[in-house]
């Protein structure tokens, strides 16, 4: 198996490589009419990010925040480059995620996927997650609520 890896980083602004690789995970997903990106280019420059590395090149990403109030972290995109998949590099990505939550005292990690994402799903059933909500969404046109 390749050397991977792991970075962290407090904030991905500042990081170009980090956010265009962002940008280019979100412009590559499906439209299933779910996201959980907060800006107009599709990222959010306050995120944290657990970032992994095979010689040099970004293979997995977990962006996230750490919301206080609840004392858990939030993960808002998880990705793993295609290439290396089913190789442990998502199980690398949470285990220093949950170092991180260690350190912080934070009691869970949550996030959420699309209805569809199979795959995904799977991944973090393997991984000990647990469904514990379904999201329902209202999209608003100009005119207000229909």
């Amino acid at each position: 198996m390749t050397d991977v890896a792991i970075e962290t980083f407090a904030k991905i602004g500042g990081h170009g490589e980090i956010v265009r690789k962002l940008y280019e995970v979100r412009l590559a997903l499906p439209d299933v009419g779910f996201s959980s990106f907060h800006s107009a280019d599709g990222v959010h420059y306050s995120h944290a990010a657990v970032v992994a590395r095979i010689q040099g090149k970004i293979v997995g990403i977990i962006s996230y925040d750490t919301l206080e109030y609840n004392q858990s972290i939030f993960i808002y995109t998880g990705w793993v480059d295609p290439e290396h998949r089913r190789k442990g590099i998502y199980r690398q990505l949470i285990g220093k995620l949950k170092e991180i939550a260690a350190e912080k005292n934070v009691v869970r990690i949550t996030g959420s996927t699309a209805f569809n994402n199979n795959d995904m799903q799977a991944v973090m059933t393997k991984l000990g997650r647990r469904p514990v909500a379904i999201v329902y969404e209202m999209d608003l046109n100009d005119a207000g609520d229909k």
